[in-house]
């Protein structure tokens, strides 16, 4: 049995070592012909998504669709607009959240998130912030108008699994859009 190493590799490129990982030239262009087929998959899939609801999709270049955003201009980043929530915005809690909501200054909603010590560590309380972030990102669309609105997050939300605290943050974004709509 012959031992493939690297010294007797052969500069050939049919020549392949019988016990090689490698696969050979027709296994490697039916994975080219694979990408393509993928490629076009995700092509139809962006094309019927940008017909859907007229929401802006947009291509990152590596073949995947971002389909929402949430850049700086998304949050509020100010102590003034957080204060300016809390003294003037409604407040709408549930068990787990309290939402301070008010009029969005920049044409936009935005998110605020604040998250104390007694939540738990820096780990837990950027979890949090995370999953709130995320959440918003995905169902800002069905908020209607334009809206500023900071989440304070409780002590008993920190131990919710992932599926009850976007339900929870599902009844609270409801309840914003009821109040608000």
């Amino acid at each position: 049995m012959e031992v493939c190493n690297e010294t007797n590799f052969s500069a050939q490129p049919d020549q392949a070592c019988p016990d090689s990982w490698f696969p050979e030239k027709d296994v490697h262009q039916a994975g080219a012909q694979c990408n393509q087929t993928a490629q076009s998959q995700r092509q139809k899939t962006a094309d019927s998504l940008r017909s859907c609801r007229g929401v802006s999709i947009r291509d990152c270049g590596n073949g995947c669709l971002l389909k929402y955003s949430y850049s700086k201009a998304d949050r509020i980043l100010k102590r003034s607009e957080y204060l300016r929530l809390s003294k003037f915005g409604r407040k709408i809690r549930n068990r787990h959240f309290v939402a301070y909501v008010g009029e969005g200054k920049n044409g936009r909603s935005r998110l605020g998130v604040t998250v104390t010590r007694k939540t738990g560590n820096a780990v837990i309380r950027n979890r949090m912030k995370r999953l709130c972030r995320e959440f918003f990102r995905l169902h800002r669309d069905t908020i209607s108008g334009k809206r500023d609105i900071n989440i304070v997050v409780t002590k008993e939300a920190a131990q919710l699994p992932g599926k009850n605290f976007f339900l929870s943050l599902q009844n609270l974004f409801d309840r914003i859009d009821s109040r608000h709509g």
